[in-house]
């Protein structure tokens, strides 16, 4: 992990980065409505637990001062303080249900944004982005942005604005010595600051060491065949358990900075009530009316409900400001990703060149191969198609008939020319090098959807016709069998034959690129293949 400038932010840099995300900032367009709710329910709830404080502390006096006959206003005085107790928790969970959907919202919101990303870059794209990191954007990074929102910006947000509000009440109803427990809690804000400082880097590092053990994790189990016949079982183990002790490592470095700071904020918190009690019942500056033991009562137990209500808060200060540079880290990571320009080709719907009811086709396109710039695969290509239509591309190897499909699929992108395509054309795409999952044979050629459905007939009948039927019954589980990563247990031919009866059970594209599908197959398994499905069922 680079330990560099970029990795270690304060806060006024985190909050920097937020404001100049493009990621961030979709995000909050998306959640504004619900942060507006969280603000009106956080204000509501802060104005009725100030109306509690103040009816509560007009019960205590009033029990005081009054005798058995005024039962109608005390009644009326012990109404309100329910009723207003009641609003206060009643708007303070509806505060922390919108910031769970705020949470879940966001955390959806970027996995869907990852996951729309990564499935249209091109193929020299894909070459530049692991499948780990982007297992570590889908899942680690859109958690911890989401926390940014959720446990961060408003989490801390709320406690300012609760802090705020009950501090001022609390100002105008004793006078100065409201001021000086605000000092206070102006202190622990700095304090916070410093733990945030300090548990940021542990966090982030935390973070990186989780999302490399959940990646290695994750290649095991898809390339378990492979793990085991090279014998590597205990290479991976170290591996994962590496990550593992380094990640529970700096989670203790956190929890020990944790155990330093925490006992501070909550004895301040005492502190500061004990000196305000002090002041109150001692210093010459309080009225007479106030040491009256009655009205003192009335105020010690509204005090000491105010400062419990900031309690909670006051602690986890540090904790909201840690996620938000936690989370600006990984706001970095989704701009770099999201931001990264795409090199598809615009695709055009008409051109004078070719017929309008062609589906697909080339316009007078100029290809260059990727590694080789200069040298053109394919030069002033036009050609087109219509539905119903086969057409077979043959040549030399090397002669550029994959360059041809990549560039039909928006693979590559042409020097000269352009590419047509009707408006919402679906196109299916089989490569020389089929690319097959780890799972058993019927998941893979149903892609593992909807389970529930019992198919297998179907499936048979499709692997008949890819010549594949002699094959299963050699398997003695049958469907069942699990082909590895890869489909590292079949040969080329069987997987080139597995990938055609995938293609088959979606057939629902109305454009089929096929890369020399029958490559791996011999001439007899070849002639049936095309009479039966290429030439038959589709």
């Amino acid at each position: 992990m680079k330990h560099g400038r970029r990795e270690r932010l304060d806060l006024v840099g985190a909050l920097r980065i937020l404001a100049q995300s493009n990621a961030f900032g979709f995000v909050t367009r998306k959640v504004f409505v619900w942060v507006v709710l969280i603000t009106f329910s956080l204000l509501m709830g802060t104005l009725a637990g100030l109306y509690a404080i103040d009816s509560q502390a007009k019960v205590l006096s009033f029990l005081g001062h009054h005798g058995n006959g005024a039962e109608h206003s005390f009644l009326k005085l012990f109404l309100f303080f329910v009723c207003a107790q009641l609003l206060y928790e009643v708007l303070q969970f509806a505060r922390r249900s919108f910031q769970n959907r705020v949470s879940v919202a966001v955390t959806d919101l970027l996995r869907r944004r990852v996951f729309e990303k990564y499935s249209r870059l091109s193929y020299s794209d894909l070459q530049s982005v692991s499948s780990g990191e982007v297992a570590q954007l889908h899942a680690s990074d859109a958690q911890q942005v989401a926390a940014v929102w959720s446990e961060g910006i408003l989490s801390f947000f709320t406690t300012l604005v609760l802090t705020l509000g009950v501090s001022l009440f609390l100002v105008h109803q004793i006078g100065f010595p409201g001021v000086v427990f605000f000092v206070v809690l102006v202190v622990l804000i700095w304090l916070a600051q410093r733990f945030a400082r300090q548990t940021a880097p542990a966090m982030q590092q935390r973070a990186h060491f989780s999302a490399k053990r959940l990646s290695v994790i994750q290649e095991s189990i898809r390339s378990v065949f492979l793990v085991k016949a090279l014998a590597a079982e205990q290479e991976f183990e170290n591996r994962i358990r590496s990550l593992a002790n380094q990640e529970q490592d700096t989670k203790l470095l956190a929890s020990a900075i944790s155990c330093r700071y925490v006992p501070v904020f909550a004895s301040l918190r005492w502190f500061g009530w004990a000196a305000l009690l002090l002041w109150i019942v001692y210093a010459p500056s309080v009225s007479e009316q106030a040491r009256d033991p009655r009205q003192l009562v009335a105020l010690v137990f509204a005090v000491n409900w105010y400062s419990s209500l900031l309690q909670d808060s006051f602690l986890f200060v540090g904790t909201y400001l840690s996620f938000i540079q936690v989370g600006a880290v990984s706001v970095q990571r989704l701009d770099r990703f999201l931001d990264q320009p795409s090199r598809r080709p615009a695709l055009v719907a008409a051109s004078p060149e070719l017929p309008g009811e062609n589906n697909i086709g080339l316009a007078h396109v100029t290809v260059e191969y990727p590694s080789r710039p200069g040298q053109a695969a394919l030069r002033d290509v036009t050609f087109s198609s219509h539905a119903g239509q086969l057409i077979v591309v043959t040549g030399p190897v090397g002669a550029g008939k994959s360059t041809l499909l990549r560039t039909l699929l928006g693979e590559l992108v042409p020097e000269h020319g352009v590419v047509v395509r009707r408006p919402g054309l679906r196109i299916a795409y089989m490569s020389q090098d089929v690319t097959l999952p780890s799972a058993t044979l019927r998941d893979v050629l149903r892609l593992e959807f909807d389970n529930s459905v019992n198919d297998d007939s179907r499936l048979v009948e499709l692997l008949a016709q890819v010549e594949f039927a002699r094959d299963l019954q050699a398997m003695p589980s049958g469907l069942e069998t699990h082909i590895g990563e890869r489909g590292v247990t079949l040969s080329g031919g069987q997987r080139a034959r597995v990938g055609l009866a995938q293609l088959s059970y979606f057939n629902e594209a109305e454009v089929l690129l096929l890369d020399d599908p029958l490559a791996a197959l011999d001439e007899t398994t070849s002639g049936r293949v095309i009479s039966s499905l290429i030439c038959g069922l589709w």
